[in-house]
């Protein structure tokens, strides 16, 4: 478009992108234009075999788009431009995310656990304060929600369907009080066996370490180191003691038996005197 006449011109190379940063000017175009605006069509396609290089990276080990949103910050898009040229700068930095914060994001224990259950076991003997530990999840219980804490401090909230259970051998009055303890609606003890079921899991024991169980041998360790020593029949006792008194025999090199002589050492280096 001519200046002044409202009249077109013939469309030529030099007026395309003419006065885009190339040091084009009226006098090299020979017409004073105020729009030197044109597109260009183009038609059919073109089939290219291509390979994306990096479809199994690891998590976190690569990151890489064209997008120019993954170039480092504050750098030169583009190298130079004219209406002969159009070039980015080829010395610009991809921004690699291995060291961001949001790499390796990964989810607490609570919400992995999400329409579980998240057992806490040997309750009491954490690092935390049992009563820190209990008050975190006062809220979650009673609410069935939660709340998650990202590192730029928002806050998001999530379902809370976890079936929390707590583990201990502690007596529960020297860890929570009694207002927590309604929050927790079911409460089952494990007591200790009894002689009979102690002698039934002493023989599932034997059978899974494929040793012959001889009720001679158990008869002995309960009366030598149970009933003469007020000791406690624990439900875990078996196994510890079959696993002790298996290392005992594959030390001395001979076979696995309930024998008072390997009862008598495997017993002796398991039951401590407090």
């Amino acid at each position: 478009m001519v200046s002044g006449s409202g009249t077109g011109v013939s469309p030529k190379w030099i007026y395309f992108g003419a006065g885009a940063n190339d040091g084009v000017s009226v006098d090299s175009t020979g017409a004073d234009y105020v729009s030197a605006s044109f597109d260009l069509g183009f038609k059919g396609s073109n089939e290219v075999q291509v390979m994306t290089m990096f479809a199994h990276a690891k998590k976190g080990e690569v990151n890489f788009s064209n997008n120019p949103t993954y170039y480092t910050y504050d750098q030169n898009l583009i190298e130079t431009t004219s209406s002969q040229i159009y070039e980015e700068n080829p010395r610009r930095t991809i921004k690699n995310t291995v060291s961001s914060s949001f790499s390796d994001y990964e989810a607490p224990f609570q919400m992995k656990a999400n329409g579980g259950m998240f057992l806490i076991d040997d309750f009491g003997r954490q690092q935390v304060r049992p009563r820190d530990l209990l008050n975190r999840w006062i809220v979650p219980m009673e609410k069935q929600i939660d709340f998650l804490a990202l590192h730029t401090g928002r806050k998001v909230e999530v379902p809370f369907e976890v079936l929390i259970v707590f583990s201990t051998n502690l007596p529960p009055r020297d860890l929570v009080d009694e207002a927590f303890l309604r929050r927790i609606r079911h409460k089952i003890e494990v007591t200790s066996p009894t002689f009979d079921g102690y002698r039934e899991i002493f023989k599932r024991v034997c059978e899974r370490r494929r040793i012959e169980y001889d009720e001679q041998g158990v008869r002995y360790l309960l009366q030598e180191y149970y009933i003469k020593q007020n000791q406690k029949l624990r439900a875990n006792h078996p196994r510890d003691i079959m696993d002790q008194l298996l290392d005992i025999a594959d030390y001395l090199g001979i076979k696995p038996q309930l024998t008072k002589e390997l009862i008598d050492q495997a017993a002796d280096s398991y039951f401590v005197q407090l």
